[in-house]
Parts: structure tokens; sequence; C-alpha cells
């Protein structure tokens, strides 16, 4: 029977090429742009799902009150992970963890930097990383171990075969290759290639003997592995003041664990609770998806049933001989899935040619899984599903027709459809609309925050990461860039401009008792602001002219948290040293630029660094000045390669998500725009044929082209009307909700809403106006011969 419905459907199709092509077409695009989102969903979807113990590891959270708000994050004091072991019997393993560094791995005259991570010896018992060689009981027991990828393996030792080989660790330790892992997937929450033994980060971390001393140390990340059929809340009730019964200083500490299925998707805490986070681009695609391809069924019915009266004929003569309307409505519905069966072949030949592209732009490596049961399984019930839907109401409505007046000539079958039709166009231009409204908010977004005044200069600034002697030669280094005349400043400090990487709890003379601050803190030395480009507010920089130990700079927010009228001079309290206030500098945008600069305070202290910032003098010639500062780098840092950042890469990586969220939107928005000018083109070619007779008339009755036309355009115009009307509101409302998770964000204008609605009716009337006018030119005679 299928094979029957198949049958009638190319021979529809050949008999209708126009019609064919576009609901084909538009059928095809909407499918193809659907697959390409839920590829993208599907993939966010499977992180971390590899791991054998999925279901049981959990990552280590605290929260305490903190600036008057209850803040959540993931470091860990060093006791805790025993502490976990002794109170809860349902834990099976913990592992602890630094928060991955770059090390130099050597190998002869093979240098390489590469990122990795120290992990406790049972690290492989928890996680799932395939070992090709060596044994994951043993592979990090010892501080004088080293595990790497099978890439890594491959660059440092060529063919040979790495196991037991060693490796020179920035230009110091050699450490035995105790275990070759298969390279990470793309899934994976670590992004890493080589792991350490956590004993050998405490034997080259002298700073690591104080964090043993304190539970207030909070510098490692710990995850924990539950015993088969534990449940969470079980464990979570045992652990949660493990945190304030050992350390005095943190009375509204609550420690929790996060399950893996959220680390993902559900990073994001407010006020102590679980709020979200890569779920809500997520949630928003789908619902894309779904529109586009509801835009793309939309079109098929709408055709479906413009052609009514076309088929209205076939259908009186075969019930005339007999065909029940059963028989009428699975042979439309028939039909209907063998279109759908043809649109689905073609969209997944449009997907393969658009995925290399696709991949590039996610940044992923997405396929599709042919020998996946389940793809043809979703494939199969994709066309089923949609095409019934997409059939049902051509299906019922033409198999309703009563053959007596159909073959008399006696039922207006255009009429009859035309309500639901209307509505469907409604339908498919109010998401039009909402799509567009939406990527051109997103977009506004992005640039109001692109242009917030970040309270430095990011232009010619580099940074490099603080490696082998640059610690130890540094006012060497420093001396010498600035002679090259390429540099105009150099600084260290223990953070990028673009990040913050600690903070301390502050104090000052007349704060609440019951109170607990805690500040952004960058450690820092001379010609930190004057680098970065930051303009001081009040007082002065560090100074060579002075002994600063004992000196701090705060920012405006800081100021404004304490209540300090005249700061210049005072003094506050962090890590139980005295500190005098000596300078206040603007707010400056380190961490995330959606959100209000928080509390800042910059310390002197030398030894305290990870980043070299170097500020370029200006040259139109930035490769010439790059290669004298690369000649500094290597004469007084032999052993490291140089490599460097430019700063305003890194600040725009802040934006990698929101950036591509606004191109697909925009992407998917023009397509589905496209899918409903194609269904428009079609009914309005429709429309001008069914009315070609009136047309006609009204011309040898002396009506000009511009009458026939806008005859033809107003009743799309007015459903234009209906569907922004209908739109633009919920539009509006949604668009503020999204936007309500930035704390910096733009209000939804209105003029915004006006020109998506403007640009929807003007598309319109082009698209209708080119089939009036084709109609209204035609001579009448050839429309009113047979009457």
């Amino acid at each position: 029977m299928l094979r029957n419905y198949f049958k009638i459907a190319f021979r529809s199709l050949l008999k209708n090429q126009t019609y064919s092509i576009i609901n084909i077409g538009g059928l095809a695009i909407g499918l193809a742009s659907s697959i390409l989102i839920f590829l993208w969903v599907a993939d966010e979807y499977a992180y971390d799902k590899f791991q054998v113990n999925y279901n049981n590891i959990y990552k280590l959270y605290q929260s305490q009150e903190w600036n008057g708000h209850i803040g959540t994050g993931n470091s860990m004091p060093y006791h805790l992970k025993e502490s976990l072991l002794e109170k809860s019997g349902k834990i099976e393993s913990v592992v602890m963890t630094n928060w991955g560094e770059g090390n130099l791995l050597q190998v002869g005259e093979n240098r390489l930097n590469k990122y990795g991570i120290s992990a406790s010896e049972d690290f492989f018992k928890v996680f799932s990383y395939e070992m090709i060689t060596g044994d994951p009981a043993t592979a990090l027991n010892e501080p004088t171990k080293i595990v790497i990828t099978e890439s890594t393996a491959k660059s440092l030792f060529k063919d040979s075969n790495a196991l037991n080989q060693t490796i020179k660790v920035d230009n110091g330790d050699e450490l035995k290759v105790s275990g070759i892992i298969k390279d990470l997937p793309e899934q994976s929450f670590l992004e890493i290639d080589y792991i350490l033994p956590f004993s050998y980060y405490e034997k080259t971390n002298s700073w690591i003997k104080y964090a043993k001393d304190s539970w207030d140390n909070n510098s490692f990340q710990m995850y924990a592995l539950l015993k088969n059929g534990t449940a969470k809340e079980e464990v979570d009730q045992s652990i949660v003041s493990i945190l304030k019964d050992n350390n005095p200083k943190a009375p509204t500490a609550k420690l929790f664990l996060h399950p893996m299925e959220k680390w993902r998707l559900h990073s994001n805490f407010e006020e102590g609770k679980n709020t979200g986070g890569q779920i809500v681009y997520v949630r928003l695609f789908t619902a894309i998806a779904l529109f586009v391809l509801v835009i793309a069924c939309i079109n098929f019915m709408n055709l479906a049933t413009a052609r009514s009266e076309s088929r209205a004929r076939e259908v009186g003569i075969r019930k005339s001989i007999g065909s029940r309307r059963k028989e009428l409505i699975f042979q439309f519905l028939g039909e209907s899935i063998a279109i759908t069966a043809i649109s689905l072949v073609l969209a997944v030949v449009l997907v393969e040619l658009a995925l290399p592209s696709y991949n590039i732009l996610v940044k992923k490596t997405i396929a599709i899984s042919y020998s996946n049961p389940m793809i043809w399984l979703t494939a199969l019930g994709l066309t089923l599903v949609i095409g019934i839907l997409a059939g049902s109401y051509p299906s019922f409505y033409l198999s309703s027709f009563e053959a007596v007046k159909v073959l008399k000539g006696k039922i207006n079958v255009g009429k009859g459809a035309s309500a639901p039709r209307q509505v469907l166009v409604v339908l498919q231009f109010g998401f039009s609309i909402f799509l567009i409204a939406g990527t051109i908010v997103i977009y506004q977004q992005i640039q109001h925050v692109k242009s917030r005044d970040m309270g430095y200069d990011r232009e010619n600034l580099i940074q490099i990461w603080m490696n082998g002697e640059l610690q130890n030669n540094f006012s060497t280094i420093r001396q010498e860039l600035v002679n090259t005349g390429a540099v105009d400043y150099v600084c260290k400090s223990n953070s990028p401009v673009t990040a913050v990487f600690s903070n301390n709890e502050v104090k000052w003379p007349g704060m609440a008792t019951d109170q607990r601050v805690a500040f952004s803190t960058i450690a820092t030395e001379y010609d930190y602001t004057k680098t970065m480009g930051i303009k001081m507010i009040e007082g002065r920089d560090f100074s060579r002219e002075f002994n600063d130990s004992l000196s701090v700079i705060v920012n405006e927010a800081a100021i404004k948290m304490m209540g300090m009228e005249n700061p210049i001079g005072k003094k506050i309290e962090t890590n139980g040293s005295q500190l005098e206030i000596i300078g206040v500098v603007p707010d400056i945008v380190m961490d995330s630029p959606y959100k209000p600069v928080e509390p800042m305070t910059l310390l002197f202290n030398p030894g305290w660094s990870s980043t070299v910032t170097v500020r370029l003098a200006k040259t139109k010639d930035v490769q010439a000045s790059l290669a004298k500062v690369q000649s500094v780098f290597k004469k007084l840092n032999p052993n490291y390669p140089f490599q460097y950042r430019f700063t305003d890469v890194d600040f725009q990586k802040k934006f990698t998500d929101i950036n591509l969220i606004s191109r697909l939107a925009g992407i998917f928005a023009g397509l589905a725009i496209v899918i409903t000018c194609l269904g428009l083109f079609g009914l309005a070619a429709f429309t001008a044929e069914q009315r070609t007779k009136e047309v006609g008339i009204r011309k040898v009755m002396g009506a000009s082209v511009a009458s026939l036309v806008m005859l033809i355009s107003k009743d799309f115009s007015r459903l234009v009307i209906i569907a922004f009307a209908i739109a633009a509101p919920f539009a509006w409302w949604f668009l503020n909700s999204f936007l309500e998770q930035y704390a910096y964000r733009i209000e939804v204008a209105w003029w915004v809403l006006g020109a998506v609605g403007a640009f929807a009716l003007i598309l319109a009337l082009m698209i209708v106006s080119a089939q009036a006018l084709k109609a209204a030119v035609t001579n009448p005679s050839n429309s009113l011969r047979s009457e």
C-alpha cells in the first residue's frame, strides 16, 4: 500500500512541479535546520556519559554567606578529603585535584608546553579514561610518575614506546611515564594532555604546607564516588556541616554534592540554588528547532489545502465509484508521509553538506551516526509524525467533500479552506517575527556589553604565563623589554587582567560584627596601573619611592561597600595584616562582563604571581615588536617556548557562548524566513490563479493595475499585521525575561519590534505583489475566453 502512495505522490509531484518544489524545499530546509540544532543539543547532553560511574560521581560544592549574599563555589580545603570518608560510609572514594596548569614537558631536545592536572591516586578508580598501557591502580601512587595522553606520547616520543620512559617537567624533575591514556573525548569535562600525581604537586608547591594547617584555605577541587544505590540527599545530610564544624571563620558554610549529570548544563548558582547554565541555551534552541519545523509543516498544510480545488474532482470521482472516506484519508496521509520521506532524504543531504561549516561554527565534531539503530528509528518516527501532522488537515478536509456536489460544481473548496489557512499564515509570520526580534535583541545585548567601560585599555596588551626563570629574572626582563623600544610597561600579577583567581576576607573600622565580606584580590607590584592603562581616581600607584608592603589600592565598588569618605590613608584588614589605602581605581571588569564589578583590593606582593603582562608601544608593525619581545624572553628564559596571548583576544572569549547563540539564532531565523517566504510565494501564486477571472473582469471594467495589485495584497497584509500584533507582546515579554539573567543588560526597545514588523510586512508585500502584478498584467481575454 505504501508503495502505491509513493507512486501517487510522485505523479502528483510531477504534475504540480511549482507546488512540489515549494513543499519539498520548504520541508527539507525546515528538517535540515531542526536536525542541525538537535545534533548540537544531543552533543551537549552527551557530556561525560561515557563515564562508567556517571550516575555516582559528584563534585563537592560549598555555599556561604558573603557580602550579604549566598555565594557558591567548588574550592575546598585540603583536609576535607579525609573528613568526607570519615563522615559518610556511603562514599566509596574521594579524588582531590588542583585547578590545572601548564607545564613544559621535555624529552631530549623536544620541548612542548602542555596543559594538565594533578590528581590523587584514586583518580582512575573514579573516572573512566581508557588506559592503553600501564596500571590505573598504581599510575598516580608516587610523585615520580606521570600519565600522558596518546597524542602527547606521539608528540614527545614519536613512534617509540613511551611507557616507563622519562619526561623532564619544567626543566627540573624527570618523571617516569606510568600510563598512556586515549585522548579524552570531546564531551569530557576535562581537557588535558597529562595527569601528575597530587603528591608531586605537594612536593613542588611549598605553599601547600600552609594550606594543610588551615581549614580556611580553599584551594583544591574534590570529587566523590558514591556507592551504588546511595541517595545524594542522604550523603548531603551527613556532610553538610563539615566545613563550619572545622572552621570557626565559616559559620554559614554548607557542603553539598553536585551530580556529574549537571556539570555541563546546570553549572550556575544564585543565592545557594542551582539556577541553570548552558541548559538555558539548549532549551532556547530546542524551541527554535521546533519553531522552524512547525513553520515548514504549516507550509505543507497550507499548500495542500490550497490545491484542494484541483483535487476535488478526483475525490468526487473516487467516491462515486465506491471509495470510502477512510480509504481517501489513508491515501492523502500516505502521500503526505511519502513527501515527508523525500524531504527527509533531501534534508539529510543538506545536513551532510552543511556539517563541515557548522562544526567550525559551533566548535564541535558532530556527525550523524548511521550505524546507530536509534537514528533510523528516530528518522522513521519523524517521518510518520510530521507526515501525519502536516497531512492531517488536508486529508480530513479533502475526504469530506460530497461526490454529487463536487461533480456538479456546487462546492467552493477554496472558501472552506481559507479560514484555517489564514490562521496558519498568522502563526508562520508570528514565529518568524519572534525569531527575528530575538536575533536582533541578542546582538544588541552583545554590543551593549562590549561597549561597556572595562576600566582598562586592552589594546596592545599581551599576557604570558609565568614559567621557568621569569620570576627570578623578572626585573632584568622588564628592563630589557623596555630598552628594546617596543615596550612601554611591564608588570606581573597573580592573575591576568581578564580573570580573578583569588579573594580574601576584608574587615574595616565600623563594619557590623556579624558581617562577612570578601573582596577580589589582585597581587602585583610596580607599574600595574600603567601597564593595564588604568587611571587612578584618587591617590597613587605602588611606587619604588615608598615601602608599600603594607599598602593597598581599592576599587570604587570597595569604597562604596565600606561606606568610606576620603579613603586615602585609612586602614583595612586582610589576611591578618593592617593595610593602608594609598589609592582608588575605577571598577575594572575582570570577571563576567554581564555582572556588576565586585569590590577589589590590589596588594603589593611581588612573590605571588602567575602572569606577566606587557604593554607594547603603539606601532603599525606589531609583528616587529613581538619579535623584539620574543628575543628577550628567549635570552633570559631559554628553556621555555615563548607563548603569549593578546588581552583583547582573551576578552573576546568571554562572549563565546552568547556569540554562538547570536550567530545560530540569526542563521535559523533567516532559514525560517526563507521557509515562510516559500510558503507565501506558493499561496500568493495560488490566490492569483484563483482570482484570474475576477481580475480579468475588473480590468475590463477599467480597474488600474495598481488597484488590482492592492486588491490581492491587502488580505495578506492584514494577516501579517495580525501576526505582529500577537507576536510582538509575547516577544517583548520573553526577551525581557531572557535578559534578566544579565545584571548589565539592555531594555527591549519598542522600535526593534516595530522595525521587525515593518520588515515582515514589506517582505510579504514584495512577494505577494509580484504574483499579483503577474495576474494584473495578463491579457483579460485569455482569462475570460472560457466564459
